[in-house]
């Protein structure tokens, strides 16, 4: 019987410890490993609206660190990660706000089927909690936490990072460019239109609350979206959108809604996001290169 108890104990005592040992290996690397960043004094956010459209070549001393999805908790938390870095001296934050922002789509970031993704980018920079107040599915994020910390040593933990993104495809010689247009998933779940989002507008308020804590210039940018794209937009979005531009600007945080100024399909990617030669286009028009 002794020995049955010492085999069972050695054979549970081996994988522990292995566990314990990578798991406080890459807490270390997050802990103490910080991650290459460049001397930043501009910092570009948002999702990939902001990550395909600007081009951080065009400011001093600025990285683009928008991500496809990216909702504004994520962002806010991205922020408060980076304020701490070394590198990072903030002056101006351009952050993206288009119309699919406040849209209750980017409530469910971290319960759908991409939240994996997310908690993949962010887990060395946030521990979720039910603090957030965010729709959160607690088995993918330990899933991940699971194979990221615990299964194999790991070097590199700042999946958080974006970058600038040129989009090579051209809208008029997609395949479903000729087809009817559908209602698009940003403001619709199959045929049910989504509400204005609350959680994403409240993280909104603390990224503009944390910037003005700081002294950081914040910048919200509509970029543009294709003709047909928002023609469909739902009527409410942009009404509220309309309001809280007002809002905003007259609290002092000037918003740039550039959603309509290029008309041309042939400079877009799909319907709502300019492929390379419309972002290149678009920066020229609108923004002084290393201003």
């Amino acid at each position: 019987m002794k020995t049955l108890f010492k085999k069972t104990f050695i054979f549970i005592s081996i994988p522990l410890i292995y566990l314990s040992l990578i798991t406080s290996f890459n807490y270390y690397q997050i802990k103490e490993s910080k991650p290459t960043i460049p001397i930043v004094n501009y910092l570009i956010l948002g999702d990939s609206h902001i990550q395909n459209s600007i081009d951080s070549n065009y400011f001093n001393n600025a990285v683009n660190y928008a991500k496809s999805g990216e909702p504004y908790f994520v962002s806010f938390w991205k922020l408060k990660h980076l304020i701490s870095h070394p590198n990072v001296s903030l002056d101006t934050v351009l952050l993206g706000f288009s119309h699919h922002d406040i849209s209750e789509k980017k409530d469910n970031s971290l319960s759908d089927a991409g939240a994996s993704v997310q908690f993949k980018r962010n887990y060395s920079i946030h521990i979720f909690t039910k603090q957030d107040s965010v729709d959160t599915d607690y088995f993918k994020y330990f899933n991940v936490l699971l194979r990221n910390v615990a299964a194999y040593p790991k070097l590199n933990h700042h999946g958080f990072q974006g970058k600038y993104s040129r989009l090579k495809k051209k809208l008029t010689k997609r395949e479903f460019y000729n087809e009817p247009f559908q209602n698009h998933n940003h403001f619709y779940d199959k045929n049910n239109e989504y509400g204005i989002s609350r959680t994403n507008l409240n993280y909104l308020d603390s990224i503009v609350s944390l910037c003005n804590s700081q002294d950081i210039e914040l910048k919200l940018v509509a970029t543009p979206v294709s003709k047909k794209y928002y023609e469909n937009i739902p009527n409410k979005f942009l009404v509220k959108y309309e309001e809280l531009k007002s809002i905003y600007r007259m609290n002092g945080t000037p918003v740039y809604d550039f959603s309509q100024v290029i008309i041309q399909d042939s400079l877009f990617a799909d319907f709502n996001h300019l492929n390379e030669v419309g972002s290149q286009l678009f920066m020229k028009r609108n923004f002084n290169r290393n201003n």
